[in-house]
């Protein structure tokens, strides 16, 4: 019974193991040398918080996507998201604004947002900034 046990730990600890390699082994693949990789920061206001974002390159306009939380005790309308785009000297770019796909971000609920970059050179990193008050 013990001997089985050990085997069991065993075969635990290798597939363990095996995991952690082959995700360090993926994430390095994804991040390392794509040259489409852009990254992102927030800075999020008192009321409301980005939660997730993502740059996606696509072939006509990139986009910038992400979920977003009211983390205030009352309803905020009219919800946008707004980034700015950087070049790789640090640069402004320029800003862009998007929606979230709700008209209402009642409290503690979230909403998928989406800015679209249409003709906007590609940055080489971003920073979100949510907008909103609470009514």
């Amino acid at each position: 019974m013990l001997m089985r046990a050990s085997n069991l730990m065993l075969a635990f600890i290798t597939a363990f193991a095996l995991s952690l390699t082959l995700t360090f082994c993926v994430n390095a693949a994804i991040a390392g040398g794509n040259d489409n990789v852009v990254s992102g920061n927030v800075i999020n206001s008192k009321y409301l918080a980005i939660t997730f974002h993502k740059y996606i390159n696509q072939k006509d306009a990139d986009i910038i996507t992400g979920t977003i939380v009211n983390n205030s005790t009352k309803d905020i309308s009219s919800v946008r998201v707004y980034a700015a785009l950087y070049d790789d000297n640090n640069k402004l770019i320029t800003t862009e604004a998007g929606v979230v796909n709700v008209p209402t971000l009642t409290p503690t609920l979230t909403s998928a947002f989406t800015l679209s970059l249409l003709n906007i050179p590609k940055p080489d990193h971003y920073t979100l900034f949510p907008g909103g008050i609470p009514s």
